[in-house]
């Protein structure tokens, strides 16, 4: 007689994670964890902004930022904190980091432009105005 068709054991699998999947899921957990914080953060600026506690907004804003530096309404809302503790310089640089990081953004530019009216560089002023002006609809600076 033939002998009995010996069954295979099923191995037992070992799962491992790839190091890319559990880097992966940790950088997942690490960007949630951030985008809780920069949200956090952001509402603590607003709030303080609205209540004018500006060197709170400040640092709740800065600390936006270094979470994710690439927004300009943040960097806008900066400037105008620089502005009120009369730091033209430092609102200067903010508002130049709005426009170069969205080039079409009015406010900031608008801002700039206030901003450089109140300098001796008035033509400089002017200029950046009167190109927004044109695609943004703001009055003309005269």
């Amino acid at each position: 007689s033939a002998p009995a068709p010996r069954h295979r054991r099923r191995p037992r699998w070992r799962l491992c994670m790839p190091h890319s999947l559990a880097a992966a899921l940790l950088l997942t957990t690490m960007a949630q964890a951030q985008q809780q914080q920069l949200q956090q953060s952001l509402q603590k600026a607003l709030t303080a902004h609205k209540a004018n506690l500006l060197p709170e907004a400040l640092e709740h804003y800065l600390a936006v930022l270094s979470l994710n530096p690439q927004l300009p309404a943040i960097h806008n809302n900066v400037a105008a904190i620089h502005l009120a503790q009369n730091s033209p310089a430092d609102a200067e640089a903010s508002f130049r980091t709005a426009v170069e990081l969205k080039p079409d953004y009015a406010e900031a530019h608008y801002n700039l432009a206030v901003l450089l009216s109140e300098r001796p560089d008035l033509p400089a002023a002017k200029q950046r105005l009167e190109s927004q002006r044109h695609s943004h609809h703001f009055p003309s600076f005269g």
